[in-house]
């Protein structure tokens, strides 16, 4: 029988630990340890310390292309950040500067400097190059850092989650599925394991099947995940009606947007972009791979 989405998780939406995101539960201000918060009149400033740190990370960046503007966006603007969300940097550069240095040096950079805690918290600042334009309307808040200045107040918009939930049960059943069948397989592959040496070359045959089985999973995985993907970023791109406006507010509340998220919080993002790095190394499953998908599926499984 196919698990129904919305009654396995109405509650655990409220309760269970949720990852950075338009459906977190909102809190009083926002973080203490990034942002000024006291009585004085408007919006918190950026800690000095935690400034400089994403200015220091700017230095390397510009040492390779010249960086037009930096600015913080994403949940940790807002009061409904967790305690390990992103702190999210658009640095905003001329593309045309960027065909002057192989794009993949630029990223190796982005690598290194991506990652580091804020000083003070357990948020990572995390650096995305923004070529040529930044688009305000994709973003609910945005933070000017060199001018310690709000450019866009979020607004509290809490989001009807539990309807996003029940119009997209289809695809979250399709996706618990296979990944709860996919668990099972490996328990099967792991249990013939265990049979003697010369059993085990009779039931060569059977184990391929298993390992067919958990490569068919994760594509299925793989496809519906991008698919979502795919459908988040035409959302994000197209034109919103004025109707729409009104009703939704803006893109990061679009329903595709929301799924994305979703499948975010509940580890489905992290779990499938980890089992297609497995699979798209050499396009199948071994039994050597086994223990890398169980690692992978330890949150998801827990």
């Amino acid at each position: 029988m196919k698990q129904n989405f919305s009654s396995t998780y109405n509650n655990v939406l409220n309760n269970m630990y949720i990852e950075e995101s338009v459906v977190n539960v909102n809190r009083s201000t926002l973080d203490p340890n990034v942002f000024e918060i006291n009585d004085n009149p408007g919006p918190p400033r950026l800690l000095p310390v935690i400034k400089y740190q994403i200015i220091d990370g700017i230095k390397e960046i510009g040492g390779a292309v010249p960086v037009q503007d930096i600015f913080i966006v994403g949940s940790i603007l807002t009061a409904k950040y967790t305690d390990n969300c992103d702190i999210d940097i658009s640095v905003v550069v001329d593309e045309t500067d960027i065909s002057r240095i192989d794009f993949e040096d630029l990223l190796v950079i982005i690598k290194r400097v991506n990652g580091k805690l804020a000083s003070g918290t357990t948020h990572p600042i995390n650096f995305h190059i923004v070529k040529d334009s930044f688009d305000f309307n994709k973003a609910d808040g945005v933070y000017d850092v060199p001018n310690d200045k709000w450019l866009k107040v979020p607004t509290n918009n809490d989001i009807d989650v539990q309807k996003y939930i029940q119009r997209f049960d289809s695809t979250m059943d399709e996706i618990i599925h296979s990944a709860e069948e996919l668990r099972r397989t490996i328990i099967d592959i792991e249990e013939i394991k265990k049979l003697p040496h010369k059993t085990l070359i009779e039931l060569r045959d059977l184990i391929e099947q298993k390992l067919e089985q958990v490569t068919s999973n994760i594509m299925t995985l793989t496809t519906i995940y991008k698919s979502v993907r795919d459908l988040r970023k035409l959302s994000f791109d197209r034109y919103m009606t004025p109707n729409e406006i009104m009703i939704i507010g803006n893109k990061n509340n679009l329903p595709e947007n929301i799924l994305y998220k979703l499948l975010q919080k509940y580890y489905y993002t992290e779990f499938i972009d980890t089992l297609n790095s497995i699979v798209s190394k050499k396009g199948s499953i071994s039994t050597k791979d086994i223990n890398k998908i169980k690692e992978a599926g330890k949150k998801l499984w827990k």
